[in-house]
């Protein structure tokens, strides 16, 4: 493992509205690559949206789909590694929690929620591995949200040959919206 410099984001998503997400995430991916970031990483559903209704399901893509290609382009123009989260789609249309990097060379990898909590099964199907993703700087394992309530799933990602374990996940606690971007800071 090399030294890795990491911007992590905390932001609320638009939920079912990837354009508008995505150019809040450049918009971060410009403020971190000032501090010369190495990965600049999203919370869960950070491209998607987080959403329990029918819209979660019109928002899900492939995960190598229209957003990545958009996050990959991104990657290339800043020269640096992101992580992010999409709502995927897979070829039978079960939706996932995917949370994906990409690297200016192209997709590193994805992984895909494997704790599914009760309130998230009537719209997001769960998988069965801990996959590692290979960066230039690290191997590294993802813990969506409710997996980390659960210690196998760290181990289990250690086990598979992470050197660094990420937890993004989104929480909104009360009502709060933010008028102002100056409220938000890295």
């Amino acid at each position: 493992m090399k030294d890795v410099k990491i911007a992590a984001v905390s932001m609320i998503s638009s939920p079912a509205n990837p354009e508008v997400n995505i150019q809040r995430h450049i918009e971060w991916i410009e403020r971190t690559s000032k501090h010369n970031v190495d990965w600049c990483l999203f919370p869960e559903m950070s491209i998607t949206g987080f959403c329990f209704d029918r819209n979660f399901f019109e928002a899900s893509e492939p995960y190598k789909g229209p957003s990545t290609k958009k996050m990959i382009e991104i990657a290339r123009r800043f020269n640096i590694t992101i992580g992010f989260g999409i709502a995927e789609k897979d070829n039978c249309d079960l939706i996932r929690n995917t949370y994906v990097f990409v690297s200016p060379e192209g997709l590193l990898g994805r992984y895909t929620k494997t704790h599914i909590p009760p309130l998230e099964y009537t719209v997001e199907t769960s998988a069965d591995e801990f996959t590692v993703i290979n960066t230039e700087k690290a191997k590294v394992g993802v813990n969506i949200c409710f997996d980390n309530w659960f210690c196998e799933s760290g181990r289990m990602s250690y086990l598979n040959g992470a050197e660094v374990i990420i937890a993004p996940f989104y929480m909104r606690v009360g009502f709060r919206r933010y008028k102002n971007k100056s409220t938000e800071s890295i």
